[in-house]
């Protein structure tokens, strides 16, 4: 736990001007952090109250510092949270350095948090203004600060509030505090990427994790939010003997990088570098076998053998085009549901498949490790391209929400059909399933 100091005072308006310095300046001598005011919610909600529906309480377990935090519970709108008016230390005009943490348990994978000045105008006017935003993990403590944030130069009536974007989950809030502009206020910080597999968070994995990693077996489970994250490399949401397994593995050369994918563009130009019939199965696309199991866990080495028994050659033509297309006759990737027939293309560049039909667990497939299924609405198309042209897929953007999108050939122009359900629309937006589940999503 974090050392916490005990709660500081708002200095009175009527010591201010008697010491030469700038309004709300003076206020600062009378706390030795150097604070107008500092919620450590220790004692009580210190002044905080709900804002619209919400309701506040102090709660005394997951606490960011010390023993107590605030719960913010009962909204029913993304508005309502928890708000504290802002006294006469804080001066309309002046720059100040606020910082607030805040953390939730329950709902999606991320959230987004503000911290908002409510205030009067010169109008008489009710306006809102923007001092802090965080992208904060599920289960996390993050840090909303502006060491510089000007308050506006007509304000009254001033208050401080903490909401989120568009969520009406619960929240915790603790270490609240407002000093002098450039103050550096201790906190929670911001959101860490998390790597899967690396619990010491030094960037690295090696034998390090791997005995955190065993520390944390024995001790069943991690009391670091960060180190339980990333301990759980298969990301079945707890860390258990598997992610063991899959760490020593990794370690050990048996498994490499995830392949990556990227958000879609509108339009698509890359060679066609495979062009093949009807009926190619999962294993014409990556054959199993005691030869290839062993592999099994390493993307980079089974490429080798990606369409080995349709086009040897196919492996080291993909990488040296970088983005490629394939097209496909009918029931392209029937047989089984091999998700490494998806990832292994997808490693070599493929970003798109146009065929004239698929089978409809390989489509899925594609679309979930980011590879774009598209089909001929004129089968007769097929016959048009051959292997090394130069390929365009467009309209890819707007044909995700019409169904149509275009392949051009040289002088001929092509219509693709790609229908999707609205999910899968979206995480061919985000560039494959993986990058849509980090993004929040379920």
């Amino acid at each position: 736990m974090h050392n916490k100091k005990i709660s500081a005072v708002c200095v009175a308006a009527m010591l201010l001007g008697s010491t030469g310095l700038l309004p709300g300046q003076a206020a600062l001598a009378a706390d030795p952090a150097g604070y107008l005011f500092h919620s450590t919610f220790e004692t009580g909600t210190d002044s905080w109250t709900g804002r619209g529906a919400a309701k506040v309480e102090t709660a005394s377990t997951g606490v960011y510092a010390g023993s107590g935090a605030l719960y913010v519970s009962g909204r029913t709108a993304a508005w309502n949270g928890a708000t504290l008016p802002l006294g006469d230390a804080f001066m309309p005009g002046i720059a100040y350095s606020f910082s607030a943490n805040v953390r939730y348990t329950s709902g999606g994978k991320t959230d987004t948090f503000y911290m908002k000045l409510q205030y009067t105008d010169s109008n008489g006017d009710t306006q809102y203004d923007a001092i802090a935003e965080a992208q904060v993990p599920k289960g996390d403590w993050i840090q909303l600060t502006n060491t510089s944030y000007q308050l506006p130069a007509d304000a009254s009536n001033m208050q401080l509030y903490i909401e989120t974007a568009d969520s009406t989950n619960s929240f915790y809030l603790d270490e609240a505090a407002g000093a002098a502009e450039g103050t550096v206020i201790p906190g929670a910080g911001k959101a860490r990427t998390v790597i899967q597999g690396d619990v010491s968070g030094d960037g690295l994995l090696d034998g390090m994790d791997m005995l955190l990693a065993r520390k944390g077996m024995i001790a069943g489970g991690f009391t670091e939010t960060y180190a339980g994250k990333a301990a759980d490399v298969d990301q079945s949401g707890k860390f258990e003997m598997n992610d063991m397994v899959l760490l020593q593995q990794y370690l050990l050369g048996n498994i490499k990088e995830f392949p990556k994918s990227k958000p879609f563009v509108d339009t698509l130009s890359a060679q066609l570098v495979l062009k093949v019939g009807d009926n190619i199965t999962t294993d014409h696309i990556m054959p199993a076998g005691a030869k290839i199991l062993p592999y099994r866990s390493n993307i980079p080495k089974l490429s080798e053998f990606c369409f080995g028994v349709c086009d040897s050659s196919f492996p080291e033509r993909a990488k040296a085009a970088g983005e490629s297309i394939i097209v496909g006759g009918a029931n392209y990737g029937q047989g089984s549901s091999r998700e490494h027939a998806a990832l292994v293309p997808l490693y070599l560049g493929v970003r798109a498949v146009v065929a004239k039909s698929f089978a409809r667990i390989h489509a899925a497939n594609l679309v979930n490790a980011g590879i774009l299924p598209l089909t001929f609405k004129n089968p007769a198309d097929y016959d048009a391209l051959k292997q090394g042209d130069r390929l365009e897929i467009s309209g890819i953007d707007a044909g995700l929400e019409s169904g149509t999108a275009y392949l051009q050939a040289g002088e001929r122009r092509m219509e693709l059909s790609c229908t999707f359900s609205p999910r899968q629309r979206a995480i061919l937006r985000a560039g494959g399933l993986l990058n849509y589940t980090k993004e929040g999503h379920q």
